[in-house]
């Protein structure tokens, strides 16, 4: 899909596909209300790689359409105080033998303006991700969001769902 740009839409339920010869910055047809546009990189399996901010710090999170669930490293989050000991970390059942998963009560999912209150992100234990890559961000976050993969830009234009 990079020949195109591509817009995700989980409200409406639907992907469209646009050519990318546009006048750049000029993608986001769907709301006046204003949105947020991301650098962004795709990485050699396809994903797409940016940066956001879980509860304060910046991490590097790749999105990921294929995963239902959105997962965060236990290494990326010790930045913020969160061990295998703290209180709120709950271990899960393993789905894996050689990972251990955890639920953990985060607050905010950042990006760059565009705040995801009350993420659904599940910790696992670390060397689960590619290396570099402190997140996964999957349907349970995207669903919240409108996007706009401009590909030729490098840039991914963002929206809550609800926006219009």
């Amino acid at each position: 899909m990079k020949h195109y740009d591509v817009e995700i839409d989980p409200a409406q339920g639907t992907l469209s596909l646009f050519s990318p010869k546009h006048c750049p910055g000029k993608v986001v047809y769907w709301t006046k209300s204003g949105y947020v546009v991301l650098p962004m990189s795709v990485v050699s399996d396809g994903h797409i790689e940016v940066r956001v901010t879980v509860d304060g710090k910046k991490v590097t999170a790749l999105l990921d359409t294929g995963a239902v669930s959105s997962i965060v490293s236990l290494g990326a989050v010790k930045a913020l105080g969160i061990t295998e000991k703290s209180p709120d970390l709950k271990p899960i059942l393993d789905k894996d033998a050689r990972y251990q998963w955890y639920d953990y009560p985060f607050k905010s999912l950042d990006f760059d303006g565009i705040t995801v209150t009350t993420p659904q992100l599940q910790v696992v234990s670390d060397n689960f991700l590619p290396r570099g890559t402190d997140m996964l961000i999957g349907v349970s976050i995207l669903r919240r969001l409108h996007l706009y993969v401009a590909y030729d830009e490098e840039k991914l234009y963002i929206t809550p769902a609800t926006a219009n």
